[in-house]
């Protein structure tokens, strides 16, 4: 007997179940492969929508309160400030001579009437018109000072002191009942002596 032709085809019969396993085995590792789930889809579009969703706005940064009460209180300073220095301003502009007076003669001046300071003003031809703080500060001027001379320019007109007190100006007068208007203004003049009435200061 040949056993060569025995031992052949069995051979060949193991090569053709070994190739008939391999092609059983792909099939089967084909039909396992899982296939894409629905969710990896939801997942993918959702990313998607993540990124074109636009960005919200910025909200607007609220200043703290104790910014504003610090800015409040800063405001409040400055005014007060302010309102001081005014005050500073306006003492300065006030200045008042019946404080320049001695002591006597500012009581002999407080205790007398509108007209008694009125009078004293007209023994000395000043003006005597006025509410009684103007003609009592007008009074103690003239005993400080002297008496306001007539204006040099038109003759008629009683000089007086500008706001600012540095300096004099003329208001005019009437001549004949004729109103007549002076503009003359200066600085260097000289006062007229002041007569004190007899047994007083003022």
């Amino acid at each position: 007997l040949d056993f060569t032709k025995l031992v052949m085809p069995r051979k060949a019969q193991k090569k053709d179940e070994s190739s008939e396993e391999e092609e059983f085995q792909d099939v089967e590792s084909e039909e396992s492969e899982p296939e894409p789930s629905d969710d990896s889809d939801e997942d993918f579009e959702s990313t998607k929508k993540k990124r074109k969703s636009p960005k919200a706005p910025k909200k607007p940064v609220k200043k703290s309160p104790k910014a504003s009460k610090k800015s409040s209180k800063k405001k409040k300073d400055s005014s007060e400030d302010e309102s001081d220095a005014e005050e500073e301003e306006s003492s300065e502009e006030e200045h008042s001579y019946v404080n320049d007076l001695s002591e006597d003669q500012r009581d002999e001046l407080r205790s007398m009437t509108v007209k008694q300071m009125a009078d004293r003003l007209k023994a000395n031809s000043q003006v005597s018109t006025g509410t009684k703080a103007v003609v009592q500060e007008r009074l103690a001027d003239c005993i400080l000072h002297g008496g306001f001379p007539r204006c040099t320019s038109c003759g008629i007109g009683r000089l007086k002191r500008s706001d600012k007190g540095d300096d004099y100006f003329c208001p005019g007068g009437f001549d004949d009942d004729k109103a007549v208007r002076c503009k003359w203004r200066g600085k260097n003049i000289t006062r007229e002596a002041w007569e004190v009435e007899s047994g007083k200061l003022i």
